[in-house]
């Protein structure tokens, strides 16, 4: 803390999903956090890196990439998802994750995919799909936090074939067998989903079919009705449901997330248990 400072990320080693992860904003919570903290299984501190984070999908052919998709995940309150749990707004008593598409002519989308391809130059991935995430500061400076070798999870491959007109598993396979890469169509539109996530309890109210009819909404899947027991959060892609849409390019990131959020807590009530 001497030669670093505060803020600080104080991770678990063997956790996963998040879970445990701590933020810790001065010696007083450090104080309060090391009362408590057991050291058995080790831990990784860090540097809190205040910024947004996104995801870039890719499709490399012959070790070149040669597609991307550049993404933000936001909060309830369209704030940073790496901000935790500190800016929910109350009137919201679900709270949900939003995955939205950024313009590719955005300055994230340029920083991002030159970032993106500068981390694959070497080692050399030769073909496939990728998945990598960042932190982007408010000077636009990068922050590399992990990439894997696949597709993104949920609903990013739908958003992605909604906007370029191809399934990205099927894409990957392609160039595998080498063949050659093709976007069948591009459109202006963006796309998103958010994951309502869950919280223990009994859910009282849920109004599948307004949801699922709203003008707006591409698709609605979930795997509860009303009545249902829901435990709480206990995986990153765990959800009470996902819902898929087209982006109103005339609202703001912040106006988008409210707008869903507040209508799918109105269509959705769970009595805490």
């Amino acid at each position: 803390m001497a030669r670093h400072g505060f803020p600080i990320i104080i991770k678990p080693k063997n956790e996963y999903g998040s879970k445990n992860v701590s933020l810790i904003s001065d010696k007083g919570e450090l104080q309060s956090f090391c009362r408590v903290l057991d050291f058995n299984d080790g831990l990784d501190v860090e540097s809190f890196i205040q910024g947004n984070l996104y995801h870039v999908d890719g499709i490399i052919s012959n070790g070149r990439l040669v597609f991307t998709s550049v993404s933000i995940y936001l909060n309830s309150s369209g704030k940073s998802t790496t901000l935790f749990n500190e800016d929910i707004k109350p009137q919201f008593p679900l709270s949900t994750v939003a995955d939205l598409q950024i313009s590719p002519f955005s300055t994230p989308f340029k920083v991002l995919t030159n970032e993106t391809r500068k981390l694959l130059a070497d080692p050399k991935f030769d073909n496939g799909s990728i998945h990598a995430e960042w932190i982007l500061d408010e000077s636009m400076k990068p922050y590399f936090i992990e990439i894997a070798s696949r597709t993104g999870g949920l609903l990013i491959s739908d958003a992605i074939q909604r906007k370029y007109g191809f399934i990205m598993n099927e894409e990957s396979f392609r160039v595998q067998l080498g063949l050659p890469f093709c976007a069948s169509c591009v459109t202006d539109k963006l796309y998103g989903y958010l994951s309502i996530l869950p919280k223990r309890g009994r859910i009282d109210k849920y109004d599948i079919n307004t949801i699922a009819n709203n003008s707006n909404v591409i698709s609605f899947s979930t795997s509860y009705k009303s009545g249902d027991y829901i435990d709480a959060q206990s995986e990153s892609t765990d959800n009470i449901g996902l819902l898929l849409f087209e982006i109103d390019q005339r609202k703001t990131l912040l106006e988008q997330v409210e707008y869903w959020t507040l209508f799918l807590n109105s269509k959705i009530h769970v009595l805490s248990d």
